[in-house]
Order: C-alpha cells, then structure tokens, then sequence
C-alpha cells in the first residue's frame, strides 16, 4: 500500500525545496532540508529548511473528505547577510512552491498564510529564522486517506 496522502505531500514539498540551488536560479543553495528536525542545526546544516505539517482538519463533502493540511516551512540562516539571505530564500521558497502548486497533482491547491521572522545571536553568531505557513487542500474518499478522490 501507498504512503497517506499526507506523507505523500510532505515528501513532494522536500523534493520541491531541495531543488533551491544556484544552478536553478537561486541567489544561494539550500544546505538541508529536514521533515520535523528535532535537535538544533549544526552551522554545517545552514541555510536550512525545516518541514512540519502541524494540523489537519477533514470535513465532509459529500460521498469525499476536504482535507487541510497546514504546513510551515521554517527557514534557518546565518553569516553576515543572514537577513538578506533570509528573504531572498523566502522568496525562492515561494517560486519554487508556485511552480509546483499542486504538487505533482497531489493536492488541489495551496494557499500562504503567514510569513514570520526572527532574529537571533547565539555564542557570537546571528541567525534569522523565517516561518512561512501554507495550507495545502486536498479531496480524498470518505474514510480514505490513502488515495486521490
């Protein structure tokens, strides 16, 4: 059997980020990209993105289920243009997921919600962390979490 929907999702948006790169047109590379970091990132890992699919809501839509996926994207930098670096990879980040904005078909759109930033120092060095929230809908068969209605 298939991956949930849901996993699915997530793992089409990390093959989506991994491709921020200056061969593609970005200003910088993306170091890493991670599904739900747990311990803190290393300077090596940076600039980095962190996927977390926080919520979901599913609502009945007839005989299918409207699924809501919210999604944050949260984006480490450092060095000295870390605010500079921080924006342009925002604005890479919102690229790329356009030019993919359903994600190879798997959902039926996607929507931002929120961009947020912060600056931070840490023994020395200074960090921006940027969040940036989406909603991804998509529409399954009732009770069905696995297949594309």
């Amino acid at each position: 059997m298939a991956d949930a929907l849901a996993q699915q999702i997530m793992e089409r948006i990390k093959v989506d980020l991994e491709s921020i790169l200056i061969v593609n047109g970005a200003v910088k590379d993306i170091v890493t990209v991670k599904d739900r970091k747990i311990v803190p990132w290393k300077a090596d890992e940076l600039p980095a993105i962190d996927i977390k699919d926080l919520s979901s809501t599913v609502t009945k839509n007839g005989s299918n289920h409207m699924n809501e996926l919210t999604i944050t994207l949260e984006l480490k930098t450092t060095g000295t243009d870390h605010v500079k670096d921080s924006r342009n990879f925002s604005s890479d980040i919102v690229n790329v997921l356009g030019s993919d904005f359903k994600l190879n078909n798997l959902i039926q759109k996607m929507s931002a919600i929120d961009v947020e930033s912060t600056d931070d120092e840490q023994e020395q060095a200074k960090y921006t962390t940027t969040t940036l929230t989406f909603t991804a809908t998509y529409i399954t068969p009732i009770f069905n979490q696995f297949t594309l209605d």
